[in-house]
């Protein structure tokens, strides 16, 4: 029998050999006591009650995620076709984000799901975003997303896990490229059993991103010495270029010719 596993309104539940899902009040009926039969009674009737889903009274966990993905490496020749996140758990992860809200208005996770039911697909169709920095809840959304997942297997999907109002109303407490807020992204993942039409969701995936006003920002292939003021984006991109990142603003440094014209942080001379 393994361990017991505690769900998060404090019951518990063991997975014996055989499969049965037994929670910590049949644990403790003996055999001694009740008899081997009427326990195999309380056993098959908790089994046709719960009807395959959690015991804690929640939709089904039938998949989670497994890691949030890096962005892959890609050449400046191959463009935006370079930038794909590929289902493969070999793929390097992400520790922790950082969205620079100078360049990008929001910050897009690109997580590896795995499917926890070797007999079972799941259909995912959104995700429910709460962000906290501290012990304060900054902002709740939804979001819409589609990935599927074969029966065991694994699939990427992308989740909007800071939204523009968010990345608004950060941006007004970072008044320069030096200063960050830690903001932690708890991503609750739903979707549907495509077979049995029964709702399913991923246990809480929560995922640090550091947030910024131009840290990511590289004038160093642009900066004019002689010029005033310092650092600047006076030259023009080299030849060849460097690599786009796959999202402006964030996680990979972006050279400031390519915000230049949209963002006043990609040009300080115009601030």
């Amino acid at each position: 029998m393994t361990a017991a596993k505690s769900f998060s309104n404090g019951s518990l539940m063991q997975l014996p050999s055989d499969g049965v899902i037994m929670n910590d009040t049949l644990r403790t009926l003996r055999p001694s006591f009740l008899g081997a039969s009427l326990v195999a009674v309380v056993v098959a009737s908790a089994l046709v009650a719960c009807g395959g889903q959690n015991l804690d009274g929640g939709a089904r966990h039938a998949f989670f995620v497994r890691d949030a993905l890096a962005p892959p490496s890609h050449s400046s020749a191959a463009g935006p076709a370079g930038c794909v996140y590929a289902p493969d758990p070999a793929i390097p992860g992400l520790l922790q984000g950082r969205l620079d809200v100078g360049v990008a208005d929001s910050y897009q996770l690109n997580l590896l799901l795995q499917g926890s039911d070797p007999s079972t697909a799941t259909s995912v169709t959104g995700a429910h975003v709460t962000l906290t920095a501290g012990d304060m809840t900054i902002r709740e959304f939804d979001v819409v997303t589609s990935s599927f997942i074969e029966a065991g297997k694994n699939s990427v999907a992308g989740v909007t896990a800071i939204d523009a109002p968010a990345a608004q109303a950060l941006l007004a407490g970072l008044p320069n490229r030096l200063a960050s807020e830690l903001v932690i992204a708890n991503v609750e993942l739903r979707g549907r059993d495509p077979a049995g039409g029964s709702d399913v969701t991923s246990p809480v995936f929560s995922f640090p991103i550091s947030v910024c006003n131009g840290c990511l920002i590289d004038f160093s292939n642009a900066n004019d010495d002689t010029a005033l003021p310092q650092p600047n984006c006076r030259k023009p991109l080299p030849t060849p270029p460097p690599a786009t990142p796959c999202f402006l603003g964030q996680d990979e440094a972006v050279p400031c010719q390519l915000c230049v014209a949209t963002r006043p942080a990609c040009d300080p001379a115009s601030q």
